[in-house]
């Protein structure tokens, strides 16, 4: 779905329809958001759209541009030949080389024609890796414009480094003698990654316009076409006579947009682990994520509109404290699975515990360490996150519907005890109303239509004062702003 200003027009009444049809559009197109990672020349993990690469520097050279996956240049599928008493032929399984080398050092097979024929230059950085034990008269070459370094046989799976840059690759025979080799298969692949094919083919090569070297003080912009995106595909700017050396900036099209939200958002990408009761776990919520089936809670949306992992542990009915009675109480171990990743952690407990605010022996102090008081509770758990998880943002969420006074103002003054900013839901003029109006002790004389028509709008029904879909929707984007400001 393409979004103009039409989309948004001031007053414009966007029905539920519209809104989830909306939704869909955006995150279905997410799937192709890429996380955008330079490595010198190397532009990792782009997406099949179009974008712009600025260049410049002494050397840059981007004549061509080379499209392919983590085997960066792949042997070809067909072809025979013969070359120094060589017989060899180039088959889907692989290089198939026999006969007796009539000559030391000029029997050579090529086997990275795309190298060749593009004449691209790989640079540093590069390595092979070779699926055959070869016979000791036998070694693979890499070449430049001059012969840069080969590796002696036998070997198998050994890394070989191209750490003057990369024209050709050839089966280099460097003594007569017989040679029997079948399915010999070179990955040419780029820095430690482990993960290559042997799958034979050839990535594919693109013109970048660009027709005359740089100086120093020269630059010019490309584009990258569109290609199909395999999953981890690498884009090499490729040069023809010289060793690449320029930096590269993606400063348009559609990868700058992800740049600028990774730069400007600090949600964007992290580990968002929510914990809470029904209102986290999204009770009596209908609405899900048509991917994940996922509730969609203010947390979850969260989440999905900042490109974060999203994990929860929330259990409907549950407490923090430890009490008689209680239900999974978060305080006793459930606190201990909060995974390590974690960036950002959002508490909200307290609906089903309400009464332990107005009972001394319930409520505790700050001194307490024991989980059997609401201070004691907070108490563990906060000092085990500063402890265990102190890279996670911590914030506290209290909520709106039917929390008392007595909890709510309980529970802010631990979060001042512990340094941990709170959302009050309920209680903060600035956080737009959702349902159960404005609670009690706010010191907020709230209009009944207005909290009528909110609970309407918001809640699950008459009887159920959740939220439903569109309360979670409203109050997102609240939360949202408050994540950002941990």
């Amino acid at each position: 779905m393409d979004y103009s200003k039409q989309n948004w027009a001031d007053g414009q009444t966007i029905t539920a329809a519209k809104l989830n049809a909306m939704d869909d559009a955006i995150f279905e197109a997410s799937a192709n958001f890429p996380t955008v990672r330079l490595d010198g020349n190397i532009l990792r993990g782009v997406s099949d759209k179009p974008l712009n690469v600025t260049m410049s520097g002494e050397g840059a050279f981007p004549k061509k541009l080379l499209a392919s996956g983590q085997n960066i240049v792949k042997m070809p599928t067909s072809g025979s030949g013969t070359v120094g008493g060589l017989n060899y032929e180039f088959t889907p399984s692989g290089l198939n080389v026999h006969g007796t080398a009539t000559r030391s050092l000029g029997a050579v097979v090529e086997l990275a024609p795309l190298l060749v024929n593009n004449g691209i230059c790989l640079p540093d950085g590069f390595y092979l890796r070779i699926n055959k034990k070869l016979p000791s008269n036998c070694s693979i070459a890499i070449w430049d414009d001059d012969y840069v370094v080969s590796h002696v046989g036998p070997t198998n799976e050994t890394k070989i480094g191209a750490t003057n840059g990369l024209m050709h690759v050839a089966l280099w025979v460097s003594a007569a003698g017989a040679v029997d080799i079948d399915g010999l298969q070179v990955a040419i692949i780029y820095g430690e990654n482990n993960s290559y094919e042997w799958t034979n083919g050839t990535g594919n090569v693109y013109d970048t316009g660009v027709s005359a070297a740089f100086s120093v003080d020269d630059s010019a912009t490309v584009a990258v076409p569109g290609f199909e995106n395999d999953g981890d595909t690498i884009v090499l700017l490729a040069d023809s006579t010289t060793q690449p050396t320029f930096s590269t900036e993606i400063i348009g099209g559609y990868s700058s947009v992800i740049a600028m939200l990774e730069a400007s958002n600090p949600l964007w990408g992290k580990h968002y682990h929510a914990c809470g009761d029904s209102f986290t776990a999204g009770s009596y919520v209908t609405d899900v994520d048509k991917a994940t089936g996922e509730p969609l809670t203010a947390n979850y949306l969260v989440a999905k509109y900042n490109n974060m992992k999203f994990t929860k542990d929330a259990i409907g009915g549950s407490d923090m404290t430890n009490v008689s009675g209680a239900s999974n109480p978060f305080s006793v171990d459930r606190y201990l699975t909060i995974p390590e990743d974690t960036d950002y952690l959002t508490l909200q407990f307290g609906l089903n515990e309400l009464d332990i605010a107005k009972e001394p022996s319930t409520l505790g102090t700050s001194a307490d360490s024991g989980n059997t008081t609401m201070w004691g509770a907070y108490n563990t758990v906060l000092e085990w996150i500063l402890t265990n998880r102190p890279n996670a943002k911590v914030g506290v969420i209290i909520s709106d519907s039917w929390m008392t006074e007595t909890y709510a103002n309980a529970l802010i003054d631990i979060c001042k005890f512990w340094g941990v900013p709170w959302l009050d839901l309920g209680g903060d003029p600035q956080v737009s109303l959702n349902i159960g109006g404005r609670r009690g002790g706010s010191g907020i004389t709230l209009s009944e239509t207005a909290k009528s028509l909110r609970d309407n709008q918001f809640k699950i029904s008459s009887g159920n004062a959740h939220p439903n879909g569109a309360g979670n929707r409203w109050r997102y984007t609240a939360l949202q702003e408050f994540m950002r400001r941990l």
